[in-house]
């Protein structure tokens, strides 16, 4: 700031624009204050701060920006460049706050790096020339190296499109002159020039108005000052320089880089005002659920399916939903009830019709506030919804938190929409040359600069487009071969020389000849390459005919990349080869996006040593030796891994011989993989080798023996109830191994997989006993010894057949009530649990209130008659009370609740999806999940795959009494999203037990299956995986999957399962390391 001499020195005593008054501009020097044009600040109504005067219309910036209005600035700290036309000479200034500092250059400066160029001389607020020159002025951020320098000096064009051309001789004559005014109104035109240094307007800016020692920590440390404040002064610190008191004129600049990273400060501040509002983590998670739980419970419209006025606002989107969901419920009640009223001989349309009402109120409500009514073919489509998800979720909760978010993102979106647009635009109008900013793309320093600025660009760039469409318009701005902007340029050193030099290259090597289908065409690709003379060889690529044609014309920019990635800018260059690898790769198959992929690995060999590829001549034989021990392994694993018919069963070293084989594929693929293009550096290199280390286990199960029905055997309503019960045991037993291994307790009322397989097993007993009792109770009735005790009527009885009958009543009857205590017991435990888990519905509870009543009332009645019948045995009550008829009227009441309450939990039971939704964050009764286990939850649920065993013919009917064999076929239905990808899978078989006797009978041993020999097809959109497994239809099966989470691929969902019958296979979640599988890629084979 200017002390009072300084001011005093500046009084203004002369009005130049007075004729009246001595002309300050009669001097042989004139002073020259350079500014720069730069982008006004806006309140909140959306008025610019520091507008120029409209009438004045000789204030025009570089760029044209819509909704952007130019104001006049101080120039950022950095270099000033003036050619005096007249003279003929250049002469080159350094700006620092209010100082310019003019650099006395000697003779021998060409020779000079940039930095060391010249010595500083005399410092100065203004510069000073004669007033009768012309002079080209012009800034730079960035030092101009010497070629800059001698292009700017040497260039008309050039020149005068970079710098500012400013004839003194003119506004001597008329006081006039484009983008200049007199130095004296300097504090009126500029706007951080006599503002107060405490309002800090431009903080939004790359230059903001801070004081200075507050930025220089905030900067400290920085290689380049992208963001560097420019503390706020006063006029007589710029005029107390000028030759005469008001003999001066301040000229306006530009500045392009300053423009374009102010509008991508601004765009940058909206881009962290939603970063903020959208909140950290956990209140991102929450916005997901809550999206996610409005699309399974309500009915959300397709974007063309919403009304116009109401696209725009996510609220009234919301409420439009919440209407439209409550109308599909009402108008589905309403159907119900006209059915019902329809069935009664009621109109429909009457006073009865209660629903009806409510639908048509709800429907004219729609009609009205939101224009909006359902057609008839949407109301199909959304009764086809599930809408049991509504009593599982707090709405009221959601909704007030979904309408508090999008209030704090209203707006938000817009305006980052319009502050992209604004900054790209800028941005593509700087061009693709980076002289005419005054940067030098062969210089390291600058090349580093560039690289520094574009990745920060990008980072930001590639994040904002989400929509398709807006995704597309960015790649055509990013492409290669079209290349719109600098950051398109920046894998070829900023260069569009180079960029064409790489592209002709490259659409010279003939294309007619390519396919790579297969391995014989890789063979005569690979032949291609070496011929065409570009990866091949020790030499290096400069030294190539084809790169001193094309590249050498560019070799300097291509040197000052190589030297800066190197050096100061290697992150910089890796985060714009990784940020625009999305929009210059060419990810579709075929030679055309091979070649147009060849242009990046070629980049990539020029900059970096370490990246510079070779091809291998020696490819086609080594494909062909790793043909041949390829299929040698595979015909190995194939041959312990598959039995053909006929063959005697593998023993327990055919499965060792399975693992040995599958190491030896392993080894084979991550050691002996021919290459066809490798990178020279090792250490590169070993980043795309990839090993495959999998792990062989064999899934083992103990024995199962399947049981015949017995029914035409026992025969009647017992025998039936019988055979009901036994195959209900044998469900539950299917695959009681697994389901015990998720407890860790084997005592049955903490397992619920022991109890649940005790009690099936009980209640088979119960009943296979009663018919038992039943049979010997029809002889002792027959005997009239139903009024004797039992003890009584087994001592005087003599007929034979009498006597068995009693004992076998006696036997059946204490084998009845003691397992139908436990059995009863461990049921009415675990319905008891059942009605005190708070996730099931009110209904589904009273059901099992009502099981563990009627399993409880039951095992009081066996306890009766347990007791009963051993005081008979000793004398006490008679024959007809152990089984009374009070028992008998009790277990048929217990019947008929039993099952009301099997019913109830039927019907109103929760489905899994409706639990997790329960327990989810916006669930009436939420768990707290962490978010990766809430996640995972769903996916478990969503995408779980199907398993199905069938029966395939193995081997055809030779002759009328061989009825051939059969095998089981496995067929795997996976979720449509992994079409491509690579999966866990591991199947065994189990062969079943011989039924003939053996004196030494050898231990099944599982057989591993080689799932490499499936067949995979699309059905329903849906990848279909079928294999059959050999051996006999009588095997058991185990199958281990393990699938890629769709929002997390580093992580898996893992199942297994097991059969031995045609159908469905229960799938069971596993624990990551509780399971071992093998790659399967979905769709290949």
């Amino acid at each position: 700031m200017s002390n009072p001499n300084q001011a005093a020195k500046t009084g203004q005593t002369n009005d130049a624009q007075n004729p009246a008054s001595a002309c300050p501009f009669k001097q042989p020097l004139i002073g020259i204050i350079p500014v720069r044009y730069a982008f006004d600040v806006y309140d909140d109504q959306g008025q610019a701060l520091h507008p120029l005067p409209k009438a004045d219309r000789q204030w025009k910036g570089q760029f044209s920006i819509k909704q952007r209005s130019y104001t006049l600035r101080q120039l950022r700290d950095g270099w000033l460049y003036v050619y005096d036309e007249t003279a003929k000479t250049l002469h080159e200034y350094e700006v620092v706050g209010c100082k310019l500092t003019k650099i006395d250059w000697s003779d021998d400066e060409a020779n000079k790096p940039t930095h060391e160029r010249g010595s500083k001389g005399e410092s100065k607020s203004c510069l000073l020339y004669p007033a009768q020159h012309t002079l080209s002025i012009g800034y730079a951020h960035q030092r101009w190296t010497w070629r800059v320098c001698e292009h700017m000096r040497s260039n008309t064009s050039s020149r005068h499109a970079v710098m500012r051309k400013v004839s003194l001789k003119q506004f001597e004559s008329n006081g006039t002159h484009p983008h200049a005014h007199f130095a004296q109104y300097l504090e009126d035109y500029v706007a951080d020039i006599g503002t107060p240094a405490e309002q800090d307007i431009f903080k939004d800016t790359c230059t903001p108005s801070l004081p200075v020692e507050k930025s220089e920590e905030a900067v400290k440390g920085t290689e380049f000052k992208f963001v560097a404040d420019k503390a706020v002064v006063s006029s007589s610190d710029y005029l107390q320089d000028l030759p005469e008191q008001n003999c001066g004129l301040f000229v306006a600049l530009n500045d392009p880089l300053a423009d374009v990273s102010d509008l991508f400060v601004t765009f940058t501040t909206q881009v962290a005002k939603r970063t903020k509002a959208i909140g950290d983590e956990t209140q991102q998670h929450k916005m997901q659920m809550a999206e996610l739980t409005r699309t399974l419970g309500r009915i959300r419209l397709e974007e063309k399916e919403i009304p116009d006025f109401v696209k725009q606002d996510p609220i009234r989107i919301l409420e439009l939903e919440r209407a439209i969901t409550e109308y599909c419920a009402t108008a589905k009640l309403a159907e119900i009830e006209s059915h019902h009223l329809a069935s009664e001989g009621h109109s429909p349309s009457g006073n009865y019709a209660l629903m009806q009402q409510q639908a048509e109120q709800k429907l004219a409500e729609l009609k009205t506030l939101y224009r909006f009514e359902p057609t008839s073919a949407q109301m199909r489509k959304w009764r086809k919804k599930d809408n049991s998800f509504i009593d599982e979720v707090r709405w009221a909760d959601l909704d007030n938190f979904l309408v508090e978010h999008y209030t704090e993102l209203k707006g938000l979106d817009e305006q980052i929409k319009q502050h992209y647009a604004q900054f790209m635009s800028a941005f593509n109008q700087l061009g693709l040359d980076p002289l005419l900013f005054g940067m030098d793309n062969q210089d390291e320093v600058q090349q580093a600069y560039l690289l520094a600025l574009t990745s920060q660009f990008l980072v930001v760039v590639t994040q904002v487009n989400h929509d398709e469409k807006s995704l597309e318009i960015l790649k055509k701005d990013l492409s290669f071969d079209s290349p719109k902007n600098l950051m398109a340029l920046a894998s070829t050193g900023f260069s569009l020389q180079a960029n064409q030099a790489i592209n002709n290259h490259i659409q010279g090597f003939s294309t007619a000849f390519l396919s790579t289908s297969n391995p014989s065409d890789m063979v005569a690709f690979a032949t291609a390459i070496a011929n065409w003379d570009t990866f091949t060889g020790d030499e290096r690529i400069q030294e190539k005919a084809w790169f001193k044609r094309w590249i050498e014309p560019a070799q300097s920019s291509f040197g000052a990349l190589q030297k800066a990635v190197a050096n100061q800018a290697k992150e910089s260059w890796q985060a714009v080869m990784e940020l625009l690898f999305p929009y210059q790769n060419q990810p579709k198959g075929g030679t055309p996006s091979l070649l147009a992929n060849l242009r990046l690995l070629l980049v990539e060999s020029l900059v970096r040593e370490e990246a510079v590829l070779q091809h291998n001549p020696k490819y086609a034989a080594e494909l062909k030796q790793f043909e041949t021990k390829l299929n040698a392994i595979l015909q190995e694993m194939n041959d312990a891994l598959e039995l053909k018919p006929g063959n005697v069963s593998p023993k327990n070293h055919q499965i060792a011989t399975a693992q040995s084989a599958q190491r030896k594929l392993g080894q084979l693929l991550s050691s002996e993989l021919p290459m066809m293009l490798t990178l020279k550096n090792q250490a590169a290199m070993n980043t795309f080798q990839q090993s495959v280390n999998e792990k062989l286990s064999a899934l083992s199960k103990n024995v199962k023996t399947s049981s015949a029905s017995v029914s035409q055997k026992l025969g009647g309503l017992g025998g039936l109830l019988f055979a009901l019960n036994l195959w209900n045991t044998m469900t539950v037993l299917e695959n009681i191994r697994y389901k015990v291994a998720q407890y860790p307790s084997w005592n049955p009322f903490k397992n619920p997989a022991l109890g649940e397989a005790i009690y099936a097993t009980g209640n088979t007993i119960v009943v296979a006993g009663a018919i038992s009792a039943g049979r010997a109770w029809v002889t002792i009735a027959e005997q009239g010894l139903l009024d004797r005790t039992l003890k009584n009527a087994l001592n005087t009885t003599k007929v034979l057949g009498t006597k068995d009958a009693l004992k076998t009543f006696a036997k059946s009857i204490a084998l009845v009530a003691t397992v139908g205590m436990i059995a009863s017991a461990l049921e009415t435990w675990e319905s008891w649990g059942k009605f005190n888990d708070s996730s099931k519905t009110d209904l589904e509870r009273f059901g099992y209130l009502l099981k563990a009543g009627a399993t409880g009332a039951q095992g009081i009645i066996f306890y009766i008659q347990f007791f009963t019948l051993l005081g008979s045995g000793i004398g006490g009550p008679s024959i007809a009370a152990i089984s009374a008829g009070w028992m008998l009227a009790g277990f048929a009441v217990i019947g008929i609740v039993y099952l009301i309450g099997v019913i109830l939990t039927n019907v109103f039971k929760r489905s899994e999806l409706e639990i997790w939704l329960s327990k989810s964050t916006w669930g009436k009764e939420s768990a707290h999940w962490p978010v990766g286990k809430e996640l995972t939850e769903l996916e478990h649920l969503l995408h779980r795959p199907s398993l199905r065993l069938s029966q395939v013919t193995q081997r055809k009917a030779a002759q009328w009494m061989d009825s051939g064999s059969l095998q089981w076929q496995l067929e795997l239905t996976l979720p449509d999203y992994l079409k491509g990808q690579t999966i866990g899978l591991q199947i065994t078989r189990l062969p079943a037990q011989p039924a003939y006797y053996q004196p030494q009978r050898e231990a099944v041993t599982p057989i591993l299956i080689n799932e490499q020999q499936g067949k995979w097809s699309i059905e329903d959109n849906q990848p279909v995986y079928r294999i059959t497994l050999g051996g006999s239809e009588k095997d058991t099966v185990g199958v281990c999957v393990a699938l890629p989470l769709r929002w997390g691929k580093e992580l898996s969902l893992k199942f297994y399962a097991s059969g031995t019958r045609a159908g469905e296979l229960d799938l069971q979640s596993a624990e990551a390391n509780d399971i071992a599988t093998r790659n399967l890629v979905v769709g290949k084979g």
